[in-house]
């Protein structure tokens, strides 16, 4: 056996971690959702007419109406009504990407003694810039019909709670949108309360050690409210194929853990959540993946394929491929032939 080592050429690439930059938002971000302080912290926007805070409508605290109502005049006259409230967050672009979770309630009154009415309620995110974005529409409530809000519309809805993944680089906009018509002579309320808007932690990154395990690091969920849990204020999750359910694999008080039990598997894939005071817990963040390191050799190339008397050698390329997510380097590669 011989060592040749003369012409050749030898390629790795290799995957190279760069970890994002400090704390960005987590856990709750809509202030005064439940309306306890009256309309403080939401721009409400025209031409909505008639929209009037109630706080004596049988709920602790409050909620937000949006009346519809033309007295007076002919009784075959549509009025229309709409209008917005809004509330931006976070306090700053998101530094990296992140999951909320929306949560709300709603119902409808209708006092009617003649002719057809309409509703829809609109729940939509946007990114706050000149030119706003249409992110996701989280909630889309119509009805209509021509006589007064029957019991079960009268009662409070509870919406089903919406995931939503907001891209890094923007500030973004929670709207509800109020839309009434109906007939002269009637009126027609929509209500609004308890108002939530959990973002997970981000920047999640998963790396693996010089043992082998997999070191897990995010971002501090450091602006929200209530703040984030003093003890095991992190949950870690953890799954080998995506379709599966996650499953929770630790707690940690801190932004960062390692995970000393990897599945064997072509990848693993881990998100994390945290837990406020109030025991909320939050989205589970974008996940992140791990491999482990493994050189791949994806390509050889020689040409000329034949070597005769002479002739100093074959030139050789072989390429080389880091299938994993951590660096890897080559001290030495060694080629051998036989006789």
């Amino acid at each position: 056996m011989k060592s040749i080592n003369k012409y050749f050429y030898f390629i790795l690439f290799v995957s190279i971690l760069f970890l994002a930059s400090p704390p960005c938002y987590a856990l709750e971000q809509i202030l005064n959702g439940d309306f306890s302080s009256g309309d403080t912290n939401w721009d409400p926007t025209s031409p909505l007419n008639y929209l009037i805070f109630n706080e004596n409508f049988g709920e602790t605290g409050g909620a937000f109406e949006a009346n519809g109502s033309d007295l007076g005049g002919s009784a075959n006259k549509q009025w229309h009504r709409d209008g917005y409230i809004y509330q931006v967050f976070p306090g700053t672009a998101l530094a990296s990407d992140s999951n909320i979770a929306i949560n709300l309630r709603y119902r409808e009154i209708h006092d009617y003694g003649q002719g057809p009415w309409e509703a829809n309620l609109n729940g939509s995110i946007f990114t706050e810039e000149a030119t706003p974005s249409l992110i996701q529409t989280f909630l889309n409530y119509q009805n209509s019909g021509s006589a007064d809000t029957n019991a079960a519309e009268e009662t409070w809805q509870n919406m089903t709670e919406q995931t939503v993944f907001l891209p890094e680089g923007n500030q973004y906009r929670l709207r509800i949108k109020f839309d009434l018509l109906g007939w002269k002579k009637n009126e027609s309320w929509l209500y609004v309360d308890d108002i939530s808007c959990n973002m997970s932690p981000s920047g999640l990154v998963a790396s693996e050690t010089t043992s082998g395990n997999c070191s897990l690091d995010w971002h501090d969920s450091t602006s929200g409210s209530p703040s984030l849990a003093v003890t095991n204020g992190y949950r870690i999750y953890r799954k080998t194929d995506l379709s599966a359910n996650w499953t929770q694999i630790a707690t940690s008080t801190n932004s960062n853990f390692t995970d000393t039990s990897v599945p064997t598997a072509d990848a693993v894939y881990y998100a994390v959540s945290d837990v406020d005071t109030g025991g909320t817990e939050s989205p589970l963040s974008p996940y992140a993946i791990f491999r482990t390191a493994k050189l791949v050799i994806t390509e050889v190339e020689a040409a000329p394929t034949e070597v005769t008397i002479g002739q100093s050698g074959i030139p050789i390329k072989v390429y080389i491929s880091n299938t994993g997510y951590s660096p890897m380097s080559v001290d030495e590669v060694d080629l051998y032939y036989s006789d």
